[in-house]
């Protein structure tokens, strides 16, 4: 019998899923909701979030920012949740 995977593990790939899917409509058609697109992205790190633990989890969650973070250059909104010092610009906001 085939192990099922975890719920992070799905998470993350749907999240990796989406910021692929948005990039490839910015490339064809430069248009994209992108406020609709970060509430999904916000909607799977709140299940990595809940999910994952230990030493997978933090790997996730660091992978999840990763993914965040691009979708979020990507759409040229003001980035919420890194930090806008020249020092450190990927710091992670508490």
């Amino acid at each position: 019998m085939r192990q099922r995977k975890p719920l992070y593990e799905k998470a993350l790939g749907k999240l990796n899923i989406l910021v692929h899917r948005v990039a490839i409509s910015l490339r064809k058609a430069r248009v994209v909701d992108y406020e609709r697109e970060l509430q999904r992205a916000m909607r799977y790190i709140q299940i990595i979030k809940r999910t994952a633990f230990g030493r997978r989890g933090d790997k996730a969650m660091v992978e999840a920012y990763r993914l965040y973070s691009r979708l979020q250059r990507l759409s040229g909104l003001p980035q919420f949740f890194s930090d806008s010092t020249v020092q450190n610009p990927d710091k992670v906001v508490p």
